[in-house]
């Protein structure tokens, strides 16, 4: 299995070792090889990372359990990496490199041998001697590739773990470099200490300031009395961090959002491997990033995309008509996780909004649209990403929906509309609460898929949205939103937000397929903070100097912006008040 960081590898070469002359001139050959151990243990599912020291160029390689190595390389200087994520004992290291490696036209890798990986606990302790828990512990191999951060933590005792694991310690070998890595901002490293590991063996390292990297979080259980039959993580920036982040502007917000995604699996997935993406996502996912630019707590939910029979998908209207634990109105189970959160919370040098603000991709995106829908006034701002269409606000077909071919229908029934809403509910859609929602809406201009086919059935990937809505609804969705994800879906719903007047932003990122590099994070990013910033800022606080008093030119700031309709009667007399006690 092969993934390209940087460009989409185009098709397996049929010849081995024949050579493609690529625009830029290179020669790119189909390169092989094979993997193997020492320790003549299986090398099945280790990670090799082939990086073109001349272009940057990165390439990842799944092996096999023969060991194989068969992929399209350009010919060149590379460095090799190999990284097993397993977390298992398997005597394969987690991370070791190899001497760099020239892919000349005979595209031939020499055989690739892993030394035996050995247990190596490490015990992390600050500069007193005590133990440190919830460390975001990382390994770098001797060419200074580094694993992808969030893999290690450490317990109770200061040891290091995997984070899926039951047992201490991580398998290494050779040179490797011991460091703490910000699961926020991987920029933010300390280095702990070189080794070299040729037996089992248990060292100690120092960590200065470890405040700067430690984990708040913890896996609240599901509590059906408190409405939730599944559970959700909880992340809560240390109160240091809320009080002298540096940035005025937050420092000043009294009351903050709850930053709230669902990482979600289907009925029939292994409830442990959900924990460890739950795990994942609030050690070093969107909702972590999110949470530290805002500084304000996380939640992250872990609820069921669907139920062993699958008889429902999401929010759909066979979930909202599911009566039987533990899958009823999981929506309301969310909101009862929110709640639970916020009593946890009463200790912050904060007050936690009973409003929240959601974020999703893909998938999680999804379920936050029909959430969204269903209980507007509990969101105040929702950033949502790789999917073309979304829940129309309306009951009916009007001139302010667009529709790309003729409906047999003009009723919207849910989830592709409002229709039957209080019929399944018991709750009307409240339209204007929805409306004034601040939604950032995303998309990768390469995450049009593959739509040969337009029929419901076929394997093309987005066709297969809520499998359990029913032909008709499901054909509903075509004929007004289309088929192609990007072209006719995204372009469609953004037509319909901008036609109902919707507070909605929407971006297409070329060169973008069905993902969230740095890029558009940065903006997921910006936009969060700014929602955080316009709901709940203090208009004094806005208006105020760095020394927190209204002075003459602030007042008659604020009395511009009042004549410009940017302040209300309400907000300008907090002003007013404000600039005669200074």
């Amino acid at each position: 299995m092969v993934t390209r960081r940087q460009f989409c590898l185009a098709g397996a070469v049929g010849v081995l070792a024949t050579t493609v002359r690529t625009a830029a001139g290179q020669e790119e050959v189909t390169a092989t090889g094979r993997l193997s151990s020492e320790a003549d243990t299986s090398v099945d599912g280790t990670v090799i990372q082939f990086s073109n020291v001349e272009t940057g160029e990165q390439i990842e390689y799944t092996v096999g359990a023969d060991g194989g190595i068969e992929l399209s390389l350009t010919v060149g200087t590379y460095r090799v990496t190999t990284i097993d994520e397993s977390g298992e004992r398997n005597q394969i290291p987690a991370i070791y490199s190899f001497d760099n490696i020239e892919i000349t036209t005979d595209g031939d890798i020499r055989e690739l041998v892993l030394p035996e990986g050995y247990r190596t606990l490490i015990q992390c302790v600050d500069t007193e001697g005590n133990p440190i828990e919830s460390l975001p512990v990382n390994f770098r191999a001797a060419n200074g590739t580094g694993l992808p951060p969030g893999r290690f933590t450490t317990d109770a005792d200061g040891y290091v773990t995997y984070f899926d694991a039951a047992g201490r310690g991580v398998e290494l070998a050779g040179e490797t470099e011991i460091e703490v890595q910000s699961p926020a901002d991987p920029n933010q490293v300390q280095s702990l200490r070189t080794i070299t590991v040729t037996d089992a063996t248990e060292i100690e390292v120092t960590v200065s300031n470890p405040q700067q990297y430690t984990y708040n979080f913890e896996l609240i259980s599901a509590d059906s009395e408190a409405g939730f039959r599944f559970p959700y993580f909880l992340y809560t920036p240390p109160a240091e961090t809320v009080q002298n982040s540096g940035d005025q502007v937050l420092d000043s917000i009294e009351t903050r959002p709850l930053v709230v995604g669902v990482v979600l699996r289907a009925g029939t997935e292994p409830r442990d491997q959900q924990i460890a993406d739950g795990r994942a996502e609030i050690q070093s996912g969107r909702g972590r990033a999110i949470a530290d630019e805002l500084n304000t707590p996380a939640v992250v939910a872990l609820l069921p995309s669907s139920p062993p029979d699958g008889s429902f998908e999401l929010l759909d209207q066979n979930s909202l008509r599911n009566a039987e634990p533990p899958y009823d109105r999981l929506d309301q189970q969310l909101l009862a996780m929110i709640d639970d959160a916020r009593s946890r919370l009463n200790d912050e040098p904060y007050t936690v909004a009973d409003t929240v603000q959601l974020y999703g991709f893909s998938n999680s995106g999804r379920f936050n649209d029909q959430f969204t829908i269903l209980h507007p006034d509990r969101v105040n701002a929702v950033s949502s990403g790789g999917n073309g269409f979304a829940t129309i606000p309306q009951a009916q077909l009007d001139e302010a929906i667009p529709v790309r071919t003729d409906p047999d229908t003009t009723t919207l029934p849910w989830p592709v509309g409002t229709a039957d809403l209080a019929e399944l509910t018991g709750t009307a859609f409240k339209k204007q609460a929805w409306l004034d929602i601040d939604q950032y809406r995303y998309i990768g201009g390469e995450d049009q898929g593959n739509p040969d086919k337009s029929d419901l059935d076929n394997e093309y990937i987005h066709a297969k949205s809520y499998n359990a809505w029913g032909d008709r609804r499901q054909q509903l969705l075509v004929d007004v939103f289309g088929w192609e994800q990007v072209d006719e879906r995204f372009a469609t719903s953004r037509d319909i937000f901008e036609n109902v007047g919707a507070a909605a932003e929407f971006s297409v990122y070329d060169g973008v397929g069905h993902e969230t590099p740095p890029s558009v994070t940065n903006d997921i990013l910006a936009f969060h903070r700014q929602q955080m910033i316009d709901e709940f800022e203090s208009v004094v606080a806005r208006y105020s100097g760095d020394d927190g008093e209204v002075t003459a030119n602030d007042l008659g700031d604020a009395v511009t912006a009042f004549g410009e309709g940017d302040l209300t009667a309400s907000e300008l007399g907090e002003v007013v008040t404000a600039f005669g006690q200074s």
